[in-house]
């Protein structure tokens, strides 16, 4: 069993037009729990997003729940 976790915050400054500026905040946290001799394993997690998508410029604010399985 594995507790995983990430924390980014990127900044991205609009050099050309009037957008404002481009900020997230992103955070993960996840458990994996391996299988059969660590052949094959499960992740359970959860995702939070706050900020701006740097595609889109749209305004996001997502909580999210994951499940993965590993080979």
């Amino acid at each position: 069993m594995q507790l995983l976790g990430g924390l980014s915050y990127r900044y991205l400054p609009v050099i050309a037009g009037r957008d404002r500026d481009i900020e997230r905040l992103e955070a993960y946290f996840k458990q994996r729990f391996w299988l059969r001799g660590d052949a094959a394993g499960i992740d359970l997690g959860v995702r939070y997003v706050d900020g701006t998508n740097p595609l889109s410029l749209a305004e996001e604010r997502i909580l999210s729940l994951g499940f993965g399985l590993i080979f």
